[in-house]
């Protein structure tokens, strides 16, 4: 997960089965000071290519006019991973997010 500015971006690596018919979707989220989500954007589902083993996929979301303590994302997929669905987060206010 990067950001520059109000615009971030995830990457996610899926290793699959090769069957067909699975997809990624991206769910942005802020979190207020206590750690409450409110999502504000969901992807259209990434379909995984039928015989694929690994499959690299990336989508980015921009917090202009967002509010929130941190910012995040949730992938997940269909059908669901033997891990489950996986967050990440980031400080907006962090030297990673202002652009240089």
């Amino acid at each position: 997960m990067t950001c520059d500015g109000p615009y971030v971006t995830a990457a996610v690596t899926v290793k699959t089965n090769g069957l067909p018919g699975g997809t990624v979707t991206f769910t942005w989220f802020t979190l207020d000071a206590n750690g409450v989500p409110t999502t504000i954007a969901t992807s259209n589902p990434y379909p995984i290519a039928a015989g694929q083993t690994s499959q690299a996929d990336s989508a980015g979301q921009s917090f202009q006019n967002e509010g929130g303590a941190n910012w995040g994302v949730t992938v997940s997929s269909s059908p669901p991973s033997k891990n489950g669905d996986q967050s990440m987060n980031i400080n907006p206010y962090s030297s990673r997010c202002i652009p240089s």
